[in-house]
């Protein structure tokens, strides 16, 4: 996974600035509405089974929603000051929400789809860290 290193901490430099654009809403609000919406199918591996089963994903703002289908995102996984880290397969990846136990472990089709969600993840957590006081930890 090309996008897995040394543990880099991001954000923290990354402010938003919080000037009202021409709708009322905060810069923060834009970009969480403009570059953090995204869908499709990952694998998500069961968390007592450790099977791997396709499942439907929503980015959308800060938080990772999840289901069986597109008419069933039910689950969700917080991204703000989540870990994200590399897996043993070449196309996973995984997220351990802030103050979690568990890890959800995922994986793509391809190394562009991973590469796509990895940056969508990137950036909700940083569009939706409010004034830098959230990371976006990458392992």
């Amino acid at each position: 996974m090309g996008v897995v290193g040394p543990r880099t901490v991001l954000g923290s430099h990354a402010k938003l600035r919080s000037n009202d654009n021409t709708q009322g809403a905060t810069d923060t609000t834009y970009l969480l509405r403009l570059c953090c919406k995204k869908t499709g199918w990952l694998s998500k591996r069961a968390h007592f089974t450790l099977r791997w089963r396709p499942t439907w994903f929503h980015l959308k703002g800060g938080r990772l929603l999840y289901g069986e289908s597109d008419q069933s995102p039910v689950k969700t996984i917080p991204l703000v000051g989540a870990e994200v880290g590399g897996s043993d397969d070449p196309l996973g990846w995984t997220i351990t929400p802030q103050g979690a136990k568990r890890c959800f472990h995922l994986r793509a089709a391809s190394e562009a789809e991973q590469q796509s969600w990895l940056r969508g993840i990137f950036d909700a957590q940083i569009a939706s860290a409010r004034h830098g006081t959230h990371a976006c930890v990458l392992q």
